[in-house]
């Protein structure tokens, strides 16, 4: 299989929960199908990825020579990317009766999709910065879901949400820095690139 189609489990969502936004004022039942069609096509083209895996990787974008933003299906992600589409169907099911009797549903469902176009990019990050990257597009996602209620708890807890994981995510990207600058580069490799002894100075 062609190493573009691992960009799928993230632009299926992707453009589900676009559609989504526009679908304000359908009823319920409407709305419903459209959120369990576009988790059930990413669960089968997930599953499609890891039975017919690319050798390959997808270079999304560079943030520097040393920071792509890299796709790659290993086994560890196949492992994850299954896992994640395949619950990701039938944890919905479990929202539609969670959010029955709740208001706002129009947001909650279009974060809710959203928040596993970032899943996909977790379980494909072919190097640490693609994982941070996805990681944080997750926090940002689900923040919305927190305040879906709108009430003044709901919005106190968001922000509680929001500084947890932004400072955490910046203590974070401390530690990618200084392992990248020992390194040389962020790649997933089985048995690891740290070598303190042999490191000499940073590169960056």
């Amino acid at each position: 299989m062609n190493e573009y189609f691992l960009i799928l489990p993230i632009l299926i969502p992707l453009l589900g929960a676009v559609i989504l936004w526009f679908m304000r004022n359908v009823g319920d039942k409407v709305r419903n199908v459209t959120v369990e069609t576009v988790m059930i096509l990413n669960a089968a083209a997930t599953w499609a990825l890891v039975l017919q895996r690319p050798d390959g990787e997808l270079l999304l974008f560079v943030f520097t020579d040393k920071l792509p933003i890299v796709l790659r299906l290993d086994g560890l992600g196949c492992f994850f990317a299954a896992m994640t589409s395949t619950l990701a169907a039938l944890v919905t099911l479990y929202a539609f009766a969670y959010m029955k009797h709740e208001n706002h549903k129009h947001m909650f469902y279009t974060f809710f999709v959203l928040t596993f176009a970032a899943t996909g990019g977790v379980s494909l990050a072919g190097n640490l910065i693609t994982l941070y990257f996805f990681y944080e597009m997750l926090t940002m996602a689900t923040i919305p879901l927190v305040m879906h209620g709108c009430e003044r708890r709901d919005v106190r807890a968001g922000y509680i949400y929001a500084a947890y994981q932004l400072g955490g995510a910046a203590f974070a990207f401390v530690g990618i820095v200084v392992l990248s600058s020992y390194v040389g580069q962020l790649d997933f490799t089985l048995g690891g690139l740290l070598d303190l002894a042999s490191a000499g100075d940073p590169v960056i």
